[in-house]
């Protein structure tokens, strides 16, 4: 991931978050891996197989991938 600023990236996420293509419900499951070139749903960034890819699993089954500190900030921002 290319590296951005923890405010930047905050920006990006309240604004997904208002236009609802980020979740604001806690997951109900976590997988983590190894990344599989998708793109992360905050930075919109290729998640690659040398970075650590994460996955929450949502009641209503909706997909999302992010990098780490993508999730971390998606995660303050729902709090």
């Amino acid at each position: 991931m290319l590296q951005q600023d923890t405010r930047d990236l905050a920006v990006v996420v309240r604004q997904k978050l208002f236009f609802g293509t980020l979740p604001r419900d806690e997951p109900t499951k976590m997988w983590v891996g190894k990344g599989s070139g998708s793109l992360c749903d905050v930075c919109d960034q290729p998640i690659t197989s040398t970075e650590i890819e994460y996955e929450p699993d949502f009641s209503d089954r909706r997909v999302f991938r992010f990098h780490l500190n993508c999730i971390e900030v998606w995660h303050q921002q729902c709090l």
